[in-house]
């Protein structure tokens, strides 16, 4: 969908900028912001001008910063040139100067805290709409009293009393509101909505939040098709960062080239799609859901649905090596020095698990596999209740695949040297003696990273034979799926690249 909207911001009132942005395009109102929206290898100017030029509307996030920016004078001047309107956002007390007073010293300034108040940003929503809907801008939205004192009733045969006009503004506003709020309810900005907009939202519209919370747990449960198994990603693609994650020919991935958000292309076609507006790792796709670890907010626990509607924060913990399995979310709590904690996808039931420092979690069945950090590495299991705790090796154990009853790993005291142990503990075997890295397990092959060998993609068979090189490039973080395996090249910016199991069509894999 093309943009409408260009968000002017100083880089340092992102934070701010994103989360207007991300407001707008929850009311079907396409943004472009940079750097999300430079494509790679474009040059900034261009992309500046060009993007400005095919918009109807600037918001520019005024501030103290804004207003000593060099960037933000130059596109309120290419918006003006381009006839573009500006709707001024200001988010602190700073009195504007230079280009910024000249050109918009007649404008009506919206006012806000920092952050904007729900209150605040709906009004700049709503304001936004007006002018992209075409619909004649009140005289109340731009402050123009004398117009309003000669606003005419819909009959046309007298003027409005100040009563009147001002309970149509609040009707006008109340509605608009309440369109933001039913947005808002239906669970698309429920995760970071302070409790103070939230108390000030139910005093307006008493049982709101209990209302539509309610409909969308039925709604939720109904779409997650728990059972049998189901599991988000593999535990190879997890204990690599789960940066990539593969369900019914779709590839969901986090998007090096647009800040680390979460993009899905089908597996045959070059047509991505933008899922999210957060940096993400740990991607679980499960039914018609995606969890990941939220980057911009302290690793927290994020779900949204594959089409991109119903975000929503699960928890505050900063998680890692998120295991979705059967409606759970098994992970490290490193907000929990490191333990194992599960939680329900609805966010009930949080359970602490162990008191162990862990790492390279891996759910299978009804056990959880992890390195304990706490016992010098070495590999431990405990049943998916936390119970029967029981030591598997007594070697520094890293990149943990459990893969049928085999464990494979890279042994930290061998110069990481690829072994492989049945689940029980027994049956020790030396499989390579490569020194590896990113170990991803799949169809009896492992695939790793060879630091003996430049840091090169090789495979071997489960059984330690058939070892082969796959590329001439230092690899990193590697991802399986059936038909693919994906890397990051360390050699080129870590761009997200793609090879066949056999080594043949190796390409970049990056859009934006």
């Amino acid at each position: 969908m093309a943009h409408k909207v260009f968000i002017s911001h100083s880089s340092k009132d992102k934070s701010i900028a994103d989360g207007v942005c991300n407001f707008l395009e929850s009311a079907d109102m396409e943004c472009w912001i940079a750097p999300r929206d430079i494509r790679s290898g474009e040059r900034w100017p261009e992309a500046i001008d060009k993007a400005i030029g095919e918009s109807r509307v600037m918001v520019l996030i005024f501030s103290r910063h804004a207003n000593e920016s060099k960037d933000v004078a130059n596109e309120l001047i290419l918006a003006m040139n381009s006839d573009v309107v500006v709707i001024p956002f200001r988010i602190d007390d700073s009195e504007q100067s230079g280009v910024i007073d000249y050109y918009l010293a007649g404008a009506q300034w919206l006012d806000a805290d920092n952050p904007p108040t729900l209150e605040q940003i709906t009004r700049l929503a709503a304001t936004t709409n007006l002018y992209l809907s075409g619909e004649k801008v009140s005289p109340y939205l731009r402050g123009d009293e004398d117009e309003a004192d000669e606003a005419q009733t819909d009959d046309g045969e007298k003027p409005l009393t100040d009563k009147e006009k001002e309970e149509l503004r609040y009707k006008k506003w109340s509605t608009r509101f309440v369109v933001i709020a039913l947005l808002l309810a239906a669970g698309l900005f429920f995760a970071d909505m302070p409790e103070t907009t939230k108390e000030h939202i139910d005093s307006m519209f008493p049982g709101i939040f209990e209302m539509f919370q309610l409909n969308g747990d039925e709604e939720e449960e109904k779409e997650e098709p728990w059972g049998d198994g189901l599991r988000g990603n593999s535990v190879g693609n997890i204990v690599n960062s789960g940066l990539l994650a593969e369900q019914d020919d779709w590839l969901y991935f986090a998007n090096r080239h647009s800040e680390n958000r979460i993009y899905k292309t089908h597996i045959d076609e070059n047509e991505p799609v933008r899922v999210n507006n957060h940096a993400s790792n740990s991607i679980n796709v499960a039914g018609n859901w995606i969890y990941y670890a939220n980057e911009d907010h302290h690793y927290s626990i994020y779900k949204v649905q594959t089409d991109g509607r119903g975000l929503a924060r699960i928890c505050d913990d900063h998680a890692e090596y998120i295991n979705v399995v059967d409606g759970w979310i098994y992970y490290v709590n490193l907000t929990r020095e490191g333990r194992i904690y599960k939680i329900r996808t609805d966010g009930s039931e949080k359970t602490r698990l162990t008191f162990d420092r862990a790492e390279y979690l891996n759910v299978k069945e009804d056990w959880i596999y992890f390195a304990n950090h706490g016992h010098h590495g070495n590999i431990y299991r405990v049943n998916t209740e936390g119970g029967e705790k029981t030591i598997i090796n007594d070697e520094h154990s890293r990149f943990i695949n459990v893969v049928g009853d085999w464990i494979y790993y890279a042994n930290g005291w061998e110069n990481d040297h690829i072994y492989k142990i049945r689940t029980d503990g027994s049956e020790r075997t030396l499989v390579s003696s490569n020194q590896a890295r990113y170990l991803n397990v799949k169809n009896d092959w492992i695939y790793y990273m060879n630091f003996d060998d430049g840091g090169r993609l090789y495979k071997v068979r489960t059984d330690g034979s058939e070892k082969t090189r796959l590329n001439y490039n230092h690899t990193g973080f590697i991802h399986a799926t059936e038909g693919w395996l994906y890397y990051l090249d360390r050699d080129h910016g870590d761009e997200l690249h793609r090879i066949r199991p056999d080594g043949s069509e190796e390409q970049r894999f990056y859009f934006y």
